[in-house]
């Protein structure tokens, strides 16, 4: 079970400097490589599952036929518009959470409100989910085996 540091009073001091405890630091750090690799594999899964069957088709069939020529804004159009959305998707994503990278500390204030979550993953396991709302920020600063 991996404890969150996030509600000690040591820790809320250090936050409240502008600072990150060592336990945050080793937490974003862990962060920040699953945040890298996800974002690739991302980039990488969306070119190869759009090029793919581009390729294939365009491999599998006459160019030179004018009907095709025709026709081929309207097959490669969508799925041209499929991945600019996926990558849209995918720098949405990024911009929020572009702090993760810097360990920036922001200031939040408002109403705070938290709640758990249980659901069985598969293989029959139950985890726990916790989240932390503020305001209109939500998080979610855990998740635990049951």
């Amino acid at each position: 079970m991996y404890k969150y540091p996030i509600f000690d009073r040591q820790t809320v001091a250090a936050n409240t400097l502008g600072e990150l405890t060592s336990a945050q630091e080793d937490m974003l750090n862990a962060h920040r490589g699953c945040y890298r690799s996800g974002l690739l594999i991302a980039v990488i899964g969306t070119g190869v599952s759009l090029l793919l069957p581009i390729g294939l088709f365009i491999s599998t069939e006459d160019m030179s036929d004018p009907n095709m020529q025709e026709a081929l804004p309207f097959i490669l159009g969508p799925l041209g518009l499929v991945f600019v959305l996926v990558l849209l998707w995918i720098a949405f994503g990024v911009y929020r959470s572009r702090d993760v990278g810097t360990g920036k500390i922001s200031e939040v204030e408002g109403p705070a409100k938290i709640w758990s979550k249980t659901f069985r993953m598969r293989g029959g396991s139950l985890h726990t989910a916790h989240y932390l709302k503020i305001g209109k920020l939500r998080f979610q600063f855990g998740i635990v085996a049951s």
